[in-house]
């Protein structure tokens, strides 16, 4: 059996990387917990936080912030206070687990939606390189069917082939802009983005003839493949305490889904 921070320290070494200012830290509970089973998640809903409970886990080790802060300040308020209460009932420890995946080479995160998404190539830092050239729909109607998003939105040309992918999953602030902008790179896959910079901008491009095309899969869809891998490679590394990913869910309602 294992403490809880040694689960962090494990993935940490996994990682490789060694990061001085991290958010990468305990958010709830104890270091010292003795840990039989660990939960992976994207984002550590109150759904996901009782699923986890429900299942055994002492650990549960989370992507992106559990009090809607990227260094998990708390603020108080009824919602961030009453997340607290279920947190401390369940007795589990939570880490984040964000920056040492992203600088790992590869990128854990992005090996993670690059297995799901079955798209045939080679990942050369932050670009992807296809084996066949591919439109933007054919892409995203492959992320689609293979990763389960249910909307990826294309902006800009949809209908011309392209080699080189940009990789921005996430949130990646202006490296989208500067990507699509400034490189010669066709196609960027991202998470978020501002809509009226690089999204008109790639708009503007697509009317003026160039090949140029995002591909937006929401925050969540974009990242969520990188923490299923990641249970599978720490039942691959701790096979003795197993792993288990829970799926946050998808963020938004549609008008199509059933009522």
């Amino acid at each position: 059996m294992l403490k809880a921070i040694e689960v962090l320290e494990k993935l940490n070494y996994y990682s490789g990387a060694t990061l001085v200012q991290t958010v990468d830290t305990l958010k709830a509970g104890s270091d010292d917990k003795e840990t039989s089973k660990v939960a992976f998640c994207f984002t550590a809903t109150a759904d996901v936080i009782k699923a986890a409970k429900e299942w055994g886990a002492d650990v549960l080790v989370t992507h992106e912030p559990t009090y809607h802060d990227h260094f998990d300040n708390f603020r108080e308020s009824e919602v961030a206070c009453s997340k607290r209460q279920l947190l401390e009932s369940t007795g589990m420890t939570v880490y984040r687990w964000h920056d040492h995946p992203h600088a790992a080479l590869p990128d854990v995160i992005h090996a993670g939606f690059l297995e799901a998404s079955a798209l045939n190539g080679t990942l050369d830092g932050r670009f992807f390189i296809l084996d066949t050239p591919m439109t933007s729909r054919e892409i995203a109607s492959e992320i689609e069917k293979n990763c389960g998003i249910k909307h990826a939105r294309i902006i800009g040309a949809a209908d011309t082939e392209s080699k080189k992918i940009g990789m921005c999953l996430g949130a990646c602030g202006d490296m989208v802009f500067n990507i699509i902008r400034d490189t010669d790179c066709e196609v960027v896959i991202a998470g978020e983005i501002c809509e009226w910079r690089e999204g008109c901008f790639t708009r503007d491009a697509a009317q003026l003839g160039f090949n140029k095309s995002i591909i937006l899969l929401g925050h969540c869809a974009s990242e969520r493949d990188g923490m299923k891998y990641l249970a599978d490679i720490w039942n691959t590394m701790c096979p003795d305490i197993p792993g288990r990913y829970f799926e946050t869910g998808e963020l938004f309602t549609y008008t199509e889904d059933n009522q």
